[in-house]
């Protein structure tokens, strides 16, 4: 469990290959559309350095999401063959809910759900069709799970 949840949470996991991905949006602008010294752009690479942006660590990212994700689609694939509805074990963990979380930045949950602003839920959309396909409809469908039995809906952020 520790191990596949360093996966989702850790250093070069998913959430960390995918704000690479995202602060890889921003900071590729030319000068021209967002100038060098604004404040969006000071912010982002203020980020950009918590997560070691470079541009070809954000090159490399996608790969290591669908890595990630084929991961967590197998894991729960062969959980269920053994009749088990978690990622591991027979019972909730911590990392149903890391999931469940992380989840959030390959498909974000119904606006009903989590209210965001507008400009904001294309960020956390995984668009991309080679990643997605990465990402099983079992594992998004296990994510909404989780929310639904376990955690609070609506998210409040």
């Amino acid at each position: 469990m520790f191990g596949l949840a360093h996966e989702l949470a850790g250093e070069n996991g998913l959430g960390w290959s995918r704000r690479l991905m995202m602060l890889d949006g921003t900071l590729s602008l030319p000068a021209s559309v967002l100038p060098e010294g604004h404040p969006v752009r000071v912010q982002v690479q203020a980020l950009g350095r918590k997560y070691g942006y470079s541009q070809p660590a954000a090159q490399a990212a996608p790969a290591r999401v669908a890595s990630i994700l084929r991961l967590f689609s197998d894991q729960l694939a062969e959980q269920q063959r053994r009749g088990r509805r978690h990622l591991v074990g027979e019972r909730l963990s911590a990392l149903d809910i890391y999931w469940a979380a992380f989840g959030a930045m390959v498909s974000p949950l119904p606006e009903s759900q989590c209210a965001m602003p507008a400009s904001m839920r294309p960020l956390y959309e995984l668009g991309d069709p080679t990643l997605r396909s990465a990402c099983s409809p079992e594992l998004l469908a296990h994510r909404d799970f989780v929310y639904r039995e376990h955690l609070e809906l609506p998210i409040e952020l």
